[in-house]
């Protein structure tokens, strides 16, 4: 239904956009018509595949898919556990929390660094944050504790999304950005098979979920160090 929704309203180009104001309107032509002339389009997607920063920007992504397929399938479990067996109602709404927490990190963490231009930071700390509340949640017991880290940990999790691909469209220009795009899409998201079967897997073999938070909570790391090693196109 969706879909038919974007073939009505949708347009292709802001010129045919009916919801813009005549400025506006200009003003994204403007600044297309200014990225075409900059970029220099003489990239290919076969320079974008073996761009060495690509990869980068893959091997970062993939934590991020880790984690949160790895948290999403195993939370109501975890709550369930942690509440002595609250009903799955309670578990339902519950499990809202953390995402809620994401979204509001992710607006605030997104537009502070668009008022700072600034990407790398506001991708590693985030990852370390999430990181940190992951590592600590065994620690303790009760579902208040284990809600309020794995809240956290959802909104540096959150966080991380909207600075990572800004740093990634900046990184990309001309034709290679869409194969360069699609490359770290397709094998970043290999983490959402990875992540939940990780820590199932982990968690079968020693009976508690701290080892396998500590293998993603150490995955994340890894993957906010690697972000300092991208650098913007100059």
């Amino acid at each position: 239904m969706l879909g038919f929704v974007v073939l009505r309203v949708l347009t292709e180009r802001p010129a045919d956009a009916a919801w813009l104001t005549a400025e506006e309107r200009e003003a994204l032509i403007a600044s297309l018509d200014t990225g075409r002339s900059r970029a220099h389009d003489t990239s290919t997607a076969r320079e974008a595949l073996l761009d060495r920063r690509t990869w980068l920007l893959s091997a970062v992504y993939f934590t991020i898919p880790v984690t949160l397929y790895g948290i999403g399938f195993w939370l109501p479990q975890m709550l369930k556990s942690a509440s002595s067996g609250a009903s799955d109602a309670a578990v339902g709404v519950m499990s809202a929390l953390p995402y809620a927490c994401g979204a509001v990190a992710m607006i605030l963490v997104g537009r502070h660094s668009d008022r700072t231009a600034e990407r790398h930071r506001h991708v590693l700390l985030p990852a370390a944050v999430c990181a940190v509340a992951l590592a600590v949640t065994p620690a303790g017991s009760g579902i208040v504790w284990t809600l309020a880290t794995l809240s956290i940990a959802m909104a540096g999790l959150a966080a991380m999304f909207g600075p990572f691909w800004a740093l990634a469209t900046s990184t990309m220009r001309g034709t290679s950005a869409a194969a360069g795009i699609a490359l770290v899409n397709s094998v970043a998201n290999t983490g959402g098979f990875v992540g939940p079967y990780l820590l199932g897997a982990i968690n079968d073999a020693t009976q508690s979920f701290a080892y396998g938070f500590a293998a993603i909570a150490a995955m994340l790391v890894v993957g906010g160090a690697l972000v300092l090693k991208i650098r913007d196109i100059t």
